[in-house]
């Protein structure tokens, strides 16, 4: 909810919330996502385990659901996306859900009410892939390492 004292603006009344969000007339206009980790475990027979965590503005782990975007790209620098994704790709681990998009390169994934999911990644190639999320703001948060297998 907000915090701040309201500040009119062209006959609105804006608020900044307590996770630094903005309120317009007491809704919510500005996502409280705003960054995430994103774990890439190493690789033990061709899979590698991903765990996202979805955190607000101070740090903290959300406590709600929420939908973001996975995307898999040939660099961390997310300048090209993959060509094909692994040979089995992005599966939904212990956690949260996932629906595909395009076969092996784009997600969309529902967290837990805690923000955190579960995926792995299956290759029995050597392609060089790098995961990316995409939170409702537009920033892509890459993963801590290349997905890419021996």
């Amino acid at each position: 909810m907000p915090s701040t004292p309201l500040i009119p603006i062209k006959d609105r009344q804006l608020q900044i919330g307590t996770l630094n969000n903005l309120f317009s007339n007491d809704i919510a206009i500005t996502p409280i996502c705003v960054n995430a980790t994103v774990t890439v475990g190493d690789e033990s027979a061709d899979v590698r385990q991903i765990t996202v965590q979805l955190l607000d503005s101070n740090g903290a782990v959300l406590d709600y659901a929420e939908v973001v975007e996975v995307l898999l790209f040939t660099t961390q620098a997310a300048t090209a996306f993959a060509s094909v994704g692994g040979s089995t790709g992005i599966a939904i681990g212990a956690t949260g859900s996932l629906l595909t998009v395009l076969a092996k390169r784009n997600f969309l994934l529902i967290t837990t009410i805690a923000g955190l999911a579960q995926l792995t990644y299956t290759d029995t190639g050597t392609e060089a892939c790098a995961i990316g999320i995409r939170l409702a703001t537009g920033r892509i948060i890459m993963g801590s390492q290349l997905l890419t297998n021996a």
